[in-house]
């Protein structure tokens, strides 16, 4: 339904107020049947901007926000989120009389402060000591000081070096994997899932709603995988970033009363296009945080830590969400069309055949005039005007197929067994 499509008289116009009360019910329907997540625990995967780690190979201008001054026009240029697939190096190479000492997992475990040597070994374990009666005897490290005079060495000039470079590397490798993992199942489930980022992270023990943990922004997202440089980004959604203001997680008693809600909504809408403006953001969070019931706290960080508690703090706290999608979808679809209709936008052809009964005059089925006919059931080009049905028929369902010949659809009423499903066999066949 275009939104510039306006007709002129819009009052006392009762196929608008059908199809007002229409999508009205379809709207009310959607909202009863929806059943709010309260905490972003309910969602299947959350990666937080917060968590990211700062490497050259992983970039966000979201993650701008939290920095101390503004961010600049290359800051502001960055995709929201890019991290670059890592080259992870294995450790360097030990020396060979100290290799048997060492645990290969231990020597490739960055996070560990330092490997460490084992006390004692197998002396078949020892290159070239082939002499000794038994080669399952124990041997004890102390009896090799130049064994470990060279790890010592090896420790301090190669491997902290690595360990360094490698633990954050790894960092960002388990970016990667959980960004990657999110494109994954947002490509194998399709539509059954929504990609967005959310902001203004509500916490929140509401003697109504119960405990509350959700963002109160929502923005429309996607992530873009380029298999040959192995890089994922995240943007905006192909219709755009459409930012949407989120409280349905909330009970009526603990949301904006509605002027308020509505002024909040007109800041939101501002956002579309741009929606990390820093200053557009802290409009929408603070307006929303100081128009509760109970007055909350708008806190200008990234950091999601803490619990709810009775007073409701909302942070900006960013964080990219997959999460099945509900009803609300469809919620905020009757919305949008609720509003373009009580503007004045025109209601199509096949709305106006639900809420009003429209005659089809013959040959002007189609929109531009012309003649259309039902596969099976019209005249061939040399004129054969006989209806071919695999099962008998009485005139009046012949006299049916007519009528579909040049229209839309026909409506069949009558009681049980006088023909209706045997009629649409015949059709279908």
């Amino acid at each position: 339904m275009a939104a510039n499509e306006i007709d002129q008289d819009t009052t006392h116009d009762p196929e608008r107020d059908k199809a007002v009360r229409l999508f009205s019910y379809l709207k009310d329907l959607c909202a009863l049947r929806t059943t709010q997540a309260r905490t972003i625990e309910s969602f299947d995967q959350v990666c937080w901007i917060w968590d990211l780690p700062r490497h050259r190979l992983c970039r966000s201008s979201i993650r701008c926000l939290g920095d101390s001054s503004p961010p600049g026009p290359e800051q502001q240029a960055e995709p929201w989120i890019e991290i670059r697939k890592p080259l992870l190096k294995s450790p360097p190479e030990l020396p060979d009389d100290v290799e048997p000492w060492v645990k290969e997992e231990d020597l490739a475990n960055s996070s560990l402060s330092e490997p460490v040597l084992l006390d004692q070994i197998p002396r078949f374990a020892l290159q070239g000591d082939t002499g000794a009666e038994d080669p399952n005897e124990l041997v004890a490290i102390t009896a090799y000081p130049d064994v470990f005079d060279k790890w010592i060495d090896y420790v301090e000039s190669k491997w902290k070096p690595w360990a360094e470079v490698d633990r954050e590397l790894q960092k960002v490798q388990r970016a990667y994997s959980q960004l990657f993992n999110i494109y994954q199942r947002q490509e194998r489930l399709g539509e059954q899932y929504e990609l967005v980022v959310g902001a203004g992270f509500l916490s929140w023990r509401s003697p109504h709603s119960g405990e509350i943990k959700r963002h109160v922004l929502e923005i429309q997202a996607r992530i873009e995988f380029d298999r040959v440089r192995g890089i994922l980004a995240v943007g905006p959604a192909l219709d755009g970033p459409q930012p949407t203001l989120e409280c349905g997680m909330l009970e009526t008693a603990d949301r904006p009363n509605p002027t308020d809600l509505t002024n909040i909504q007109n800041d939101v809408r501002v956002l579309d296009g741009e929606p990390w403006v820093l200053s557009g953001l802290e409009t929408v969070l603070r307006g929303f945080a100081n128009s509760l019931p109970t007055t909350g706290d708008y806190l200008p960080t990234l950091e999601h830590s803490g619990g709810a508690a009775e007073t409701p703090a909302v942070k900006l706290a960013p964080a990219l969400i997959l999460r099945k999608r509900t009803r609300r979808t469809f919620e905020d679809y009757y919305r949008q069309i609720l509003e373009q209709v009580e503007k004045g936008g025109k209601i199509p052809e096949n709305i106006r055949r639900i809420i009003e009964i429209v005659d089809d005059e013959p040959g002007t089925v189609s929109d531009s005039g012309s003649d259309s006919h039902v596969d099976g059931a019209s005249p061939s080009p040399q004129g054969d005007t006989e209806i071919y049905f695999p099962l008998p028929a009485n005139d009046e369902q012949r006299r049916i197929v007519k009528k579909v010949e040049d229209r839309r659809g026909v409506l069949v009423q009558g009681p049980p067994g006088t023909g209706k499903s045997h009629t649409i066999s015949n059709l279908i066949a």
